[in-house]
């Protein structure tokens, strides 16, 4: 304003063009200013993408060691593949324990060391071997994950197992039933049974 006011004491139009150069000089700055920030912006979250990439990486090597390691001590015999009888004494094991604990894995118990277990012997073999072991494993970690950010699967699994118990409920109800039915019919039958014995007991006196 104070660089406007001589000026328009000499020529008011000078005075309107100074003004319009100036502003579209403040917006031509502050575009540049705004450019300089979103690529600032756009490079640290390139590569912070990047780092969280690498972490990955390397928490999924890590993993594949850890994992690895757990299979070596657990197949005593070295057959290649981890009964559940094995998987279970290893799990004993602090160190062990401590390794599944580094993978977010409780086996501190024997009851969660054989449910673990059973979720990863998916084809019900009461055995697995080191790949199946690392593969389902690392499958399971990443499906934990992904249920921190949505829970929709754990609720279809938890709706899925409750229709289950639903069923099997009705069916045991069922099953009741007809057993209830059963045995009242062998009730009449015995007791037909015993009126027979006793009119032929009293035919033969």
């Amino acid at each position: 304003v104070e660089l406007l006011r001589p000026v328009s004491l000499v020529s008011p139009v000078g005075s309107c063009l100074l003004a319009c150069f100036m502003l579209f000089s403040s917006f031509g700055l502050i575009n540049i200013i705004m450019g300089v920030m979103v690529e600032s912006v756009l490079i640290s979250s390139r590569l912070n993408e990047e780092r969280l990439i690498k972490e990955d990486d390397n928490r999924r090597l890590f993993e594949l060691k850890v994992l690895s390691e757990l299979f070596l001590h657990a197949d005593a015999d070295n057959s290649g593949a981890v009964t559940k009888e094995e998987f279970l004494v290893i799990c004993k094991q602090p160190y062990v324990q401590q390794m599944f604990e580094d993978l977010n894995m409780s086996v501190s118990r024997t009851n969660l060391a054989t449910r673990l277990f059973e979720v990863l012997d998916v084809d019900g073999l009461k055995e697995i071997d080191s790949k199946s072991f690392e593969t389902r494993a690392t499958a399971l970690k990443r499906e934990g994950k992904s249920l921190l950010q949505d829970k929709t699967m754990l609720l279809m699994e938890i709706r899925h197992i409750n229709r289950r118990v639903e069923r099997v409920e009705a069916r045991l109800a069922e099953l009741h039933n007809k057993l209830d039915i059963l045995l009242k019919y062998l009730k009449v039958l015995i007791s037909a049974r015993g009126d027979d014995r006793s009119h032929d007991c009293e035919l033969r006196l």
